[in-house]
């Protein structure tokens, strides 16, 4: 995850000067993600594909956004198995997006989230 750490820190310095938009983003992110994922698990439990579809492709976007791109990648490639319908694949996937995210989440919450 050192590679994420060192991708956001240096997003983050773009919003020199705007601090408050960064922090803002980043609550929004440890918000909205743990919401995503738990679309996603759901999903998958309920064996739902459209939900699994939609929660993933929310995923890419938010976690594109946020310099999370290990994430992002793998969170498109659970749409495109859904897709593809490859359902075979989705457990292994969502393993490790929850790696992926979870790690990032620990990250953000640690070093910019609101005290």
């Amino acid at each position: 995850m050192a590679g994420f750490e060192r991708r956001f820190n240096t997003f983050a310095k773009k919003f020199e000067g705007h601090e408050a938009v960064l922090r803002q983003m980043v609550e929004l992110f440890l918000q909205d993600v743990p919401a995503r994922m738990a679309e996603v698990r759901e999903g998958l439990q309920q064996q739902d594909w459209p939900a699994v579809s939609k929660a993933a492709h929310s995923l890419v976007n938010i976690t594109g956004t946020m310099q999370v791109f290990e994430a992002a990648k793998t969170a498109k490639e659970m749409d495109i198995a859904v897709e593809d319908r490859e359902y075979s694949k989705l457990t292994a996937l969502f393993d490790s997006l929850d790696t992926e995210i979870t790690s990032a989440l620990a990250v953000l919450q640690r070093d910019y989230s609101a005290e």
